[in-house]
């Protein structure tokens, strides 16, 4: 299996999760985890580009690695969320009841990573593209973008187009990797501007997710002396939200832009 093809990437990357797995069973370091999330969203991705160019008939990601992806997920939300609590409150009842929950999703996480072992995939079912092949993934991510821009931008229509954009950037890294020489249209893709729109949509999905978690708690009778000022937290929360709204609408707007005039002038090169 060539390690230059997406049959030795899948294979890598399935590697590289058993060997995370192993050590997230020894001791859940928050390095191992937070590789361990990096990891699948990489694999995940090129499983998604895969898809696309087999119309929906290739292999799929064993449901194992989803469930210790999601539970290995809540042990890290919480430890960011401890972070953030420690910088913006710095109350000791708020932080005793992060470091409660996190036991718990701790403990969650080791049940699961005991329970589920994923095995292996057989990634020789996947067909090698052809270089022009892998421009119709492209092509098509950007159709969907196009689409979703058409909706009314609220906080989970931005979190996917996000995930547009984090797809379509590992998805490019894995060509690199592959040394597959650069199409009209990849050659014409913003990366720059691509990775930055996407960090903004990170900034702003970050703040959704705390300011939900926040607005469960504060309602927490164990937390009652600290409810004014997660309230307060809350509508600072949105306030900065409502403010950075516009300057993301334009940035989007921007890129669609570019994305458009790159598709144009692909077309008018092939």
């Amino acid at each position: 299996m060539a390690a230059k093809s997406p049959s030795g990437l899948g294979q890598t990357c399935t590697d590289k999760l058993h060997e995370l797995r192993k050590e997230m069973i020894h001791e859940q370091e928050k390095e191992a985890i937070h590789k361990f999330r990096v990891t699948y969203k990489k694999m995940r991705a090129l499983f998604r580009m895969m898809d696309v160019l087999e119309k929906g008939q290739g292999i799929k990601i064993k449901k194992g690695w989803k469930k210790i992806y999601r539970a290995a997920g809540a042990v890290r939300d919480n430890q960011l969320m401890q972070e953030m609590a420690a910088q913006q409150f710095g109350r000791k009842s708020l932080a005793e009841f992060l470091e409660g929950q996190e036991i718990l999703h701790s403990k969650n996480l080791a049940a699961v990573l005991d329970d589920v072992d994923p095995g292996k995939m057989d990634f020789q079912q996947w067909k090698h593209p052809a270089e022009k092949d892998y421009d119709f993934y492209f092509h098509e991510m950007i159709s969907v973008w196009m689409l979703q821009v058409l909706e009314p931008l609220y906080d989970d229509n931005l979190h996917a187009l996000r995930k547009i954009l984090k797809d379509i950037m590992y998805n490019k890294a894995w060509l690199d990797e592959m040394e597959v020489e650069p199409s009209a249209l990849l050659t014409l893709l913003p990366a720059d501007e691509i990775d930055r729109v996407q960090k903004l949509l990170g900034d702003n999905q970050d703040r959704v997710v705390q300011t939900n978690f926040i607005r469960k708690i504060a309602v927490l009778p164990i937390l009652s002396r600290d409810s004014q000022m997660l309230e307060d937290w809350i509508q600072q929360s949105f306030n900065k939200s409502k403010a950075d709204r516009h300057e993301i609408e334009k940035n989007i707007r921007a890129l669609t832009a570019q994305f458009s005039a790159a598709n144009r002038k692909a077309y008018l090169k092939s």
